[in-house]
C-alpha cells in the first residue's frame, strides 16, 4: 500500500488534485492518499488532512515569518512521518514549495505538475520545483521551452 501525499491549493488547483486522485484510485493501486493545503477542508479521498497558512502572499510577495516557518516545517516533517508518506504530487501554489523541501530532505519522490492555466510562462511554484525534482509535468505542450527536461502529459 502506497501513501501518497497530494498537496493543492484551492479553486482549480483542488479540482485538479480531485480528477487526479479519481483517476488514481481506479487504476486498481492500492493508494491510500492525504491532502495538504493552504485553504480548505478535508476531501472525501484523503485519509488525513493537514491546512498550512500561505508560504508567499501571492500578490505581495511577502513571505512568512521565520518563526511560522520553522513551526511549519516541524508540522510538515511530523505528518509526514505520523503517515509514513514517501510520494508527493504537488498541484500547485506556493505550499508546495516548502512541503517539496522539507519532503526532499526526507528522501520523499517528488511529482510535480504545473497548472493548466498556463501557457505563456511558468508560475512561481514550478520555477522553485524544477530544481527540486525531475518530476515535473505540464499540461499545456505551449511550456515545452520552459521545461525541456519536463513531461507533456495533457490535461487533467
Amino acid at each position: 500500500m502506497k501513501n501518497v501525499l497530494i498537496v493543492y491549493g484551492c479553486g482549480g488547483h483542488k479540482k485538479q488534485a480531485d480528477r487526479l486522485c479519481h483517476q488514481l484510485s481506479i487504476t486498481g493501486d492500492e493508494i491510500n492518499f492525504f491532502s495538504l493545503t493552504d485553504s480548505g477542508e478535508k476531501p472525501n479521498w484523503s485519509e488525513a488532512h493537514l491546512e498550512l497558512k500561505e508560504f508567499r502572499d501571492k500578490y505581495t510577495g511577502k513571505i512568512i515569518s521565520l518563526f511560522e516557518m520553522l513551526s511549519q516545517i516541524r508540522k510538515i516533517y511530523s505528518y509526514l512521518r505520523k503517515h509514513n508518506i514517501h510520494n508527493i504530487i504537488s498541484m500547485g501554489p506556493g505550499v508546495c514549495i516548502l512541503v517539496c523541501l522539507v519532503a526532499k530532505m526526507m528522501g520523499c519522490v517528488i511529482i510535480h505538475f504545473e497548472t493548466w492555466s498556463k501557457f505563456e510562462s511558468l508560475t512561481f511554484t514550478t520555477k522553485v520545483l524544477k530544481h527540486i525534482t525531475n518530476n515535473v509535468f505540464y499540461q499545456n505542450i505551449e511550456l515545452k521551452k520552459f521545461l525541456p527536461n519536463g513531461k507533456y502529459v495533457g490535461r487533467l
